[in-house]
């Protein structure tokens, strides 16, 4: 900088409140600069107001977090608690989800024909369900609310894509908009929430915990304290979770639905402003709107 100024020379409060106003994208590119600066671009302060903030409210699937007080992860114990917990969700999400038929054992799903959504030519997408089915541990799927589907028996194939007898193959991804497990084929979608995001941050906290109490920074009663905290958050959440299914997978449905809908009038701005651009005077009048994703946006480069 002009007259041997650096980033690095900044008070320390003034260096935070510059980093306060910076996205994850900025501040995972400063964390690569110097030593100095890793410490700044690493601080919870600013990871964790990104995670409840940003990160969570982006995504229905991580729709469970959110109810676990945040004085009861560990995260908070060491310098880079949070950042390691919003990376730790951005790697699930991109990960692949089903790799044996242990993923999907005891699972609900919502099943749609997508005919009455509006992929499949629709003018609106359903409010309910067409079925709930449940992949029990027996390998076979029982209906168990909306219409009277046949139970049939299923597995999980050596590409790892779903098979009901004299269909063709349901195969795996994550809903882009929010974060759902979704399996699908051409003319039905399955759509479930993800409670891998909940696992993986659960690991970590117990990690962290280690950590901690190998290094000296808590003792024993306040390790045990913060693990039986979440653990025992968790276990509210399922009981939740069961008792409310319906309306839980049609709030979730409802959000993908409105979320993709989002998606797709941005989609359709930005072509018709990057369209207005290109036959826009040698001035540059006309401006292009770059459309990035909520996931792009969330960090999916880390």
């Amino acid at each position: 900088m002009a007259d041997g100024l650096s980033l690095e020379k900044l008070p320390l409060e003034v260096i935070h409140q510059i980093f306060s106003l910076l996205s994850p994208r900025d501040l995972t590119s400063l964390r690569l600069t110097s030593h100095s600066i890793l410490s700044a671009a690493t601080a919870n302060a600013h990871w964790r107001r990104h995670f409840f903030d940003s990160l969570l409210p982006s995504h229905a699937a991580l729709i469970d977090i959110p109810s676990i007080p945040h004085n009861q992860w560990a995260f908070q114990l060491v310098t880079d608690g949070w950042f390691r917990a919003y990376t730790t969700v951005i790697r699930i999400a991109r990960e692949e989800w089903l790799h044996t038929d242990e993923e999907l054992k005891g699972s609900t799903w919502m099943v749609f024909f997508k005919s009455f959504l509006r992929e499949g030519g629709a003018s609106s997408d359903d409010a309910a369900a067409h079925a709930l089915v449940e992949l029990r541990h027996d390998m076979t799927s029982v209906p168990i609310e909306g219409l009277p589907l046949h139970s049939t028996s299923w597995y999980v194939d050596q590409n790892k894509s779903l098979r009901f007898s004299g269909y063709p193959p349901n195969v795996p991804s994550r809903d882009p908009h929010t974060w759902c497990r979704v399996m699908q084929h051409v003319s039905v979608l399955m759509l479930t929430d993800s409670p891998e995001f909940l696992e993986a941050l659960n690991v970590l906290s117990s990690t962290i915990l280690e950590e901690s109490y190998a290094a000296g920074l808590i003792d024993e009663d306040k390790r045990q304290a913060l693990e039986s905290g979440v653990r025992d958050s968790i276990r509210t959440v399922q009981e939740k979770r069961k008792s409310e299914l319906s309306t839980r997978f049609r709030k979730l449905h409802l959000l993908r639905s409105s979320a993709r809908e989002r998606s797709m009038n941005c989609s359709y701005q930005g072509s018709s402003n990057l369209d207005s651009s290109r036959s826009g005077s040698s001035s540059g009048s006309g401006g292009e709107r770059i459309v990035v994703s909520p996931m792009e946006e969330a960090g999916m480069y880390i």
